[in-house]
């Protein structure tokens, strides 16, 4: 592709299906045409990855969230889960440190029923009031109808 570089804006690189991670990130995206990626979290464990991830390339940064589907595996409640995760996300230095840019990925997967709709939204509710959605971006999800009320 010459000189065009790729902003790779949703990636999940700490997914088990990528075996070889560090060799795929420095072989085949950075290696390759891709300049920047957002690697993004679905809970608070792979948060922890991604942001270990992109500390460790220059071009990698970091969005971290509890998806509606992860939810469903959460150990705590909502608001334990939501408390942990303003905990990853910290102050804005820690943001910085971490090369955290983005609350996600958060929001409405209700194509699969699971978990129910009430928790979805009480998880995206929470994750909006205390995820510092004003001060960073926000990477959402909304698969299948959204709720009316």
């Amino acid at each position: 592709m010459g000189d065009i570089k790729l902003f790779d804006s949703h990636a999940h690189y700490f997914d088990s299906r990528f075996e070889d991670a560090d060799s795929i990130l420095r072989t085949d995206v950075f290696g390759g045409c891709v300049d920047r990626v957002i690697n993004v979290g679905t809970n608070n464990e792979n948060n922890l990855v991604c942001i270990e991830q992109a500390k460790k390339y220059d071009g990698m940064y970091a969005a971290v969230g509890i998806h509606p589907e992860d939810s469903a595996e959460c150990a705590g409640t909502p608001e334990q889960e939501v408390a942990r995760l303003a905990d990853i996300i910290g102050s804005p230095e820690q943001r910085r440190s971490n090369k955290i840019v983005a609350l996600g990925e958060i929001g409405y997967d209700f194509h699969w029923g699971e978990p129910d709709k009430e928790k979805q939204k009480r998880y995206f509710e929470l994750q909006m009031e205390k995820g510092h959605a004003s001060t960073m971006g926000l990477t959402n999800t909304s698969i299948s109808p959204l709720p009316t009320a």
